[in-house]
């Protein structure tokens, strides 16, 4: 999986807590200018935040939201 920003000089950090399928593990933390590919390991259905600012915003000035990711086995 691509994760990365489509609008210019935006952030972005994507968290899945200590569950995360992913590798690497960790958070994703990426941008409009540095796309991040994980490949997921296990299936399952997970709950992650993400994050993101636009370059240069202030405190306040960044939005997060909270979603469910579905990950299912396949070719």
């Amino acid at each position: 999986m691509q994760w990365k920003s489509t609008d210019k000089e935006v952030g972005f950090v994507v968290d899945l807590g200590t569950t995360s399928p992913f590798e690497p593990a960790g958070a994703i933390i990426g941008g409009s200018d540095r796309s991040v590919s994980v490949v997921a390991r296990k299936a399952g259905c997970y709950k992650y935040s993400a994050g993101a600012c636009k370059s240069g915003a202030i405190y306040g000035m960044c939005g997060t939201g909270y979603a469910r990711l579905i990950i299912i086995e396949g070719n």
